[in-house]
């Protein structure tokens, strides 16, 4: 009987240290970049940026390893102002029209810890077509899903390639200037 208990004693222990396991492993999915910047925090209010290597070093080894999820970018709708620098992204036929005839359908703003605001400039009831169901497709494409380190970056240098020429969907840069010419653009 006292073996019994102690081998049930010795499950539900092991049991609550699996727990314990699988709550530090969702705790360090969370950002880690938010973890690091807590543990900076803590060490400034207390005055000690790194006084002690013993501490720091303690405080190291229990930070959380960089997490995919914290390395998502997003995108939402927002207003984006046409001085600043920007994107603007076009729908038409490379084939049988130019820049000028292609329809202005949003503009992509530098992003804001990883969320890039998005202003569609159609109207509203274009909103169900197959023009802006592409863009959405791009914009959900070249900003979150494709997995770049820099969206911004690659958008730019998309801006240039043979893809942006071919496809329905033309991506072109703003880089702020006061005559607001695109410095990098797919224009034809």
């Amino acid at each position: 009987m006292a073996n019994r208990s102690a081998a049930a004693k010795k499950t539900a222990k092991t049991r609550t240290q699996e727990a314990a396991g699988k709550k530090a492993v969702k705790t360090r999915k969370r950002s880690a970049a938010g973890s690091n910047a807590a543990q900076a925090n803590k060490r400034k209010a207390a005055g000690r940026e790194s006084a002690d290597p013993k501490s720091l070093k303690k405080e190291q080894s229990t930070a959380a390893p960089p997490s995919p999820q914290s390395e998502l970018w997003a995108w939402r709708e927002g207003i984006v102002d046409p001085v600043e620098e920007h994107f603007e992204l076009r729908y038409g036929s490379a084939t049988d029209s130019g820049w000028n005839e292609w329809v202005p359908v949003a503009r992509v703003g530098r992003p804001i810890e990883r969320v890039f605001d998005v202003e569609f400039i159609i109207n509203r009831a274009t909103r169900k077509s197959k023009m802006f169901d592409e863009v959405v497709a791009e914009l959900d494409f070249y900003l979150v899903t494709k997995g770049e380190r820099d969206p911004w970056l690659y958008g730019q240098y998309h801006c240039g390639t043979a893809a942006n020429v071919y496809s329905g969907v033309h991506w072109s840069f703003f880089d702020g200037d006061s005559n607001g010419s695109a410095s990098r653009e797919g224009k034809e």
